[in-house]
């Protein structure tokens, strides 16, 4: 839960302020004078919003053993979202898909034993 929570907080930091833009005007050659303002702004992420939704769905799979299943769906569309970003923001969330996949199977072999021991 941890680490959908880190991934959480950070695509609501990619989405709420954006990503930063600075747009660069062309200076002709030997023009006298300073260099025009850039201007600056930001916008939302657009890659953002599936890192918000899977996780929110992955932790919800996991919050009930019921939907178990709705987390491993979660968690692989969550890697495969990362891969489709990965020149982008997918590079920083693809080793916590993966650690999030390794937790999963211990969760699901841990749950599977305990349901069987009863």
């Amino acid at each position: 839960m941890v680490l959908l929570l880190g991934v959480v907080l950070v695509a609501v930091r990619l989405l709420v302020p954006g990503e930063q833009i600075t747009e660069y005007q062309e200076v002709p050659i030997g023009e006298a004078g300073p260099p025009p303002v850039e201007p600056v702004y930001y916008r939302p992420y657009p890659g953002a919003v599936g890192y918000l939704g899977l996780a929110g769905l992955a932790a919800l799979g996991l919050i009930n053993r019921k939907l178990l299943p709705l987390a491993w769906l979660s968690v692989v569309l969550l890697t495969g979202w990362s891969i489709m970003w990965l020149f982008s923001s997918g590079a920083a969330f693809l080793p916590v898909d993966g650690l999030l996949l390794v937790l999963l199977i211990i969760i699901t072999v841990t749950w599977r034993k305990s349901s069987t021991v009863r």
